[in-house]
């Protein structure tokens, strides 16, 4: 049958080229790897199963393979040209140079075969064949051949097994085309059809953004392919300072690395894409669009399809060449996981995999797949599997299940060998690389351009204001103008932020200048428009404005509380909890009760669709569509109240990665209270929590808020507030070092050029650090070696310090020892004086990290190093043994006696510690969850 090579690309179509000789030869073909391989892709010694040209056996002794691929196969005149450079440039290699210069190569073979995609006419490949027979002779080959398109295409014909292996590169045509000429077992074709049916329905289903949906009109909801961009990111490579990671364009760059073959055996260089971004950055709709995109390329070409259909493949399709990509060529089939449910159901069944949770979502007319059934596909289609959203899952226990499973069930995929790609995503906060040993490529999101998010506010007004050109060009002219002040510029570096500012731009003419007011303005503006309906609920808004509010605040405060625990991590509210809270507060007023329970039946039946914010998700369960409208309305909920219960509040939540995000935006609201002297109360809480324990002093939990307070842009104008934030940020070069000091470098650039007094602060700061020993040392060395290629103040520092300063390099050519970590810490610690269980409890935490060895006997700067390549792939396991109260402050105590030299052993300890200390769960004190309060039980 006829077959399409294109869509392999160079390393598929080697790969491909590698297995066909192994087939069609023998065992005796060697494949070899990526890397400099001497104009071989696979070589043999010995006799293969191919018969000489002049009937004298089989080939047998030292013979080359080469695979060519052709990228655009033109004409069969243009190939043959092609084909005959190739031949020449290969072959020109293993002879001597015009002058008598030695040959690039040496060991030219005794044969050799080229394979290459291209289609030669009769007349061409035989030209072609004349040109490779005439270098035999000149290199006193014994015999030559070569396997064109036609040639190759029989034997895939001939080699069922390769076939199968690249049937969805090589066969044109839907996926049951494919399967059909791969397989002929009838049950295997009927997989492909279910498995086409319901990639058809997801299709259709995960079509809507979310960014879209919250305060939007049900007609309004945004389709994806309209409104999809490719947000900018960084290739983190842990192995060189962050200054010089390339750039990528997000979605483009991972279909593109999924684009290859991700099974163990062809040794890919990744096996998936970890995304870490910010709140509103995009993570879960970059991975919405990754999964239509494959879904797109799957049923491209299926006859079957629907009408609306196939109009939306065709829409995918348009969308992806107008943000400057084209469908996949290596056409995976995606399953998408959102780990906060996948959490949940495995906190109710620990023995639940990642397996049985794909199958038991893939259904076809109301059934579902068997675990058995989806192994068969496993092996007969590549995958693509989704993990969204790992910050999500909170509670330590249940996080350790879920990369638990995960790990089983890529060891499951690398024992069968299938060709499984991974995309995961997380927020930084709280990541401290779990799954850093699973082979993840890592994105970090950058802020949106200001070309950028103009380019989106279009697409945004294009969308929603198809049938409006006077409005869609109102909002572009204010989203424009907008875009010139530097404050609001500081406002549109994420698709939710301009989301946010293009729905304010609808009838506002200026933007809030803060994110907590930005938030507080899209509340009020959808709001606005939902009271002005007529009808009944427009009236109930009206007059029960504090009643929604409150309603709004309680319910993301408690689902937020809620998903601290196991099982709670997707954060949604029966409607039976609702209408208890709905009730309850329309009697705090004193409602009649018949009143009361009216005005509740009416608001429930309106929040089955959409109460202002509030949406109803499936079934009789609500929620928030958007996670950082939660957090922005559970800031407003711990925000209510007298002033030092606030405080107290913020003070305890300052630790919590889970509560980052809503204790920004809260310190922003508080910015923004009457009270001026509650922006001091807050700045003394943080100095007060770097204070509480040993543990506090360890980790310095309010050194590291008021790093993310001044990346936040907290403060913007007050240049005091920021002085102050940056003398206690500048209090984390003290600690051994952790991802905080790549937040310092980004922050701390910025802050270093911003004034004198800054300048004069930073420069205090590292000068201590770089005269003292220990942790600070190796902090200020890391921290000034990401600042060497900066420009302006920041670069300027960098250099001259490290100029003046001894001892921080690196040795060169020095063979480090290694021991294990437990060994490292069980020497400096004190076992004396604490007693038999707290021994016990000690010894089980050291028995946890025996599967780590570090370096040791390391200058600063190779300490700064080792911090960057920390593999924590133990960190679920080793972080429960770690809340052992006892355990922190024996490892505390261990680790302030570890020298420079022992360094990588202490930043381990110190990124178990913060592990700990950020995943404790802290909503269900009574502080925060007031009992007898909104949600929350009396007792």
């Amino acid at each position: 049958m006829d077959y399409s090579f294109a869509s392999l690309g160079s390393d598929g179509f080697e790969q491909m080229a590698q297995a066909l000789a192994i087939a069609e030869l023998g065992n005796n073909v060697r494949p070899l790897g990526r890397g400099r391989d001497k104009g071989r892709d696979a070589y043999f010694r010995g006799e293969v199963q191919h018969p000489a040209s002049n009937g004298a056996g089989n080939w047998n002794g030292y013979g080359v393979i080469q695979a060519k691929h052709l990228a655009r196969d033109v004409d069969t005149t243009a190939n043959t040209a092609w084909v005959k450079k190739h031949i020449a440039s290969e072959l020109k290699k293993w002879l001597p140079g015009e002058n008598g210069e030695s040959p690039e190569r040496d060991d030219p073979p005794q044969f050799y075969l080229l394979m290459t995609n291209a289609t030669l006419s009769p007349e061409g490949y035989d030209a072609c064949v004349e040109e490779l027979r005439s270098y035999a002779g000149k290199l006193r080959m014994k015999d030559v051949d070569l396997w064109s398109a036609s040639g190759i295409s029989r034997l895939l014909d001939d080699h069922v097994g390769v076939r199968q292996t690249y049937l969805h590169f090589v066969v044109p045509g839907d996926v049951i085309a494919a399967l059909m000429s791969a397989y002929s077992v009838e049950e295997y074709h009927d997989l492909g059809r279910w498995i086409s049916a319901n990639t058809a329905v997801e299709l259709g289903d995960r079509q809507w953004t979310r960014l879209g949906e919250s305060g939007l009109e049900s007609d309004e909801r945004l389709r994806l392919a309209n409104v999809a961009i490719d947000v900018p990111s960084l290739i983190v490579d842990p192995e060189v300072e962050r200054d010089v990671w390339a750039s990528a364009a997000s979605v483009a760059h991972v279909v593109e690395r999924a684009s290859a073959l991700a099974r163990r055996s062809s040794e890919p260089t990744f096996r998936g894409s970890l995304i870490i971004g910010g709140p509103g950055q995009g993570k879960s709709t970059i991975a919405q669009l990754i999964c239509q995109l494959h879904r797109a390329a799957l049923l491209d070409g299926n006859a079957a399809l629907m009408t609306d259909q196939q109009k939306l493949v065709t829409e995918i399709k348009a969308a992806a060449s107008r943000v400057g990509f084209s469908l996949p060529d290596y056409r995976r089939w995606p399953a998408y996981i959102e780990l906060s449910q996948f959490g949940d159901e495995i906190a109710k069944d620990e023995s639940l995999s990642i397996l049985r949770y794909i199958a038991s979502r893939v259904r076809v007319q109301g059934e579902r797949l068997t675990t058995a059934q989806l192994l068969r596909w496993r092996r007969m289609w590549p995958w693509i599997v989704v993990l969204d959203g790992l910050d999500e899952v909170a509670h330590p226990r249940t996080r350790e299940h879920v990369v638990r499973a995960v790990n089983e069930f890529l060891t499951d995929c690398n024992v069968a060998d299938a060709d499984v790609f991974i995309v995961a995503t997380t927020r930084p906060q709280g990541y401290h690389g779990e799954l850093d040993g699973f082979e993840l490529e890592q994105l970090e999101l950058q802020p949106l351009s200001i070309s950028e998010a103009l380019s989106y506010g279009t697409k945004l007004a294009d969308a929603r204001h198809a049938q409006d050109a006077i409005a869609r060009e109102r909002v572009l002219e204010r989203l424009a103008q907008a875009a010139t002040s530097d404050t609001t510029q500081r406002l549109m570096t994420t698709p939710l932020q301009v989301t946010i500012m293009s729905t304010l731009l609808e009838r506002l003419t200026r933007v809030p200048d803060t994110r907590h007011a930005l938030f507080d303005e899209y509340y009020s503006a959808i709001y606005a428009r939902e009271t002005g309906k007529a009808g009944f609920l427009g009236d109930i808004l009206a007059r029960f404005k504090h009643v929604i509010d409150y309603v709004h605040e309680q319910v993301a405060l408690y689902l937020h509380v809620q998903a601290e625990r196991p099982g709670s991590a997707e954060a949604l509210l029966l409607e039976a909890d609702l209408e208890m809270l709905i009730f309850e507060r329309l009697e705090q007023d004193e409602h009649e009760q018949h009143e009361a329970r009216r005005l509740v039946a009416e608001l429930i039946r309106a929040v089955r669709n959409r109460v202002v914010l509030l949406v109803g998700l499936r079934g009789d369960l609500v929620g928030f569509e958007v996670r950082s409208i939660q957090e922005y309305l559970a800031a407003r909920a711990i925000t209510s109240g007298a002033e030092e219960t606030v405080l107290d509040r913020l003070e305890l939540l300052i630790p919590s990665s889970h509560w980052r995000n809503t204790w920004l935006l809260a310190a922003g609201r508080l910015q923004g209270h009457s009270n001026p002297q509650l922006v001091d109360a807050l700045l003394t809480r943080l100095e007060k929590a770097d204070l509480a324990s040993a543990l506090s002093i360890e980790i310095g939990p309010g050194q590291r808020l008021a790093l993310d307070l001044l990346e936040d842009q907290f403060a913007a104008a007050i240049p005091r507030i920021r002085r102050l934030l940056l003398r206690r940020a500048l209090g984390v070069l003290d600690h051994w070092g952790d991802q905080s000091i790549r937040k310092l470098s980004q922050t701390g650039a910025i802050e270093v050029g911003s004034g004198k007094e800054a300048f004069e602060l930073v420069r205090t700061a590292v000068r201590r650090g770089l005269q003292s020993t220990g942790p600070a040392r190796s902090t200020t060395v890391a921290l000034l070696l990401s600042w060497q290629r900066a420009t302006a103040a920041a670069g300027t520092l960098a250099n001259s310090e490290l100029a003046q300063a001894r001892g921080w390099r690196p040795t060169r050519d020095v063979r480090r020892p290694k021991r294990r970590i437990d060994l490292v810490i069980a020497a400096v610690g004190d076992f004396a004086g604490i007693d038999v269980d707290v021994r016990e409890s000690v010894e089980r935490a050291l028995r946890s990290l025996s599967r780590v060895s570090v370096l040791l006997e390391l200058t600063a700067a190779e300490v700064a190093t080792q911090a960057r390549r920390n593999d924590l792939q133990l960190l679920p396991r080793v972080t429960r043994a770690f809340q052992d109260p006892a355990v922190r402050d024996w490892m505390i105590d261990a680790s302030t006696r570890l020298t420079e030299s022992e360094g990588a052993a202490a930043v381990y300890i110190r990124q178990y510690l913060l592990s700990a200390a950020e995943s404790e769960p802290v909503g269900w004190h009574p502080l925060i969850s007031q009992p007898g309060v909104g949600l929350f039980p009396s007792s």
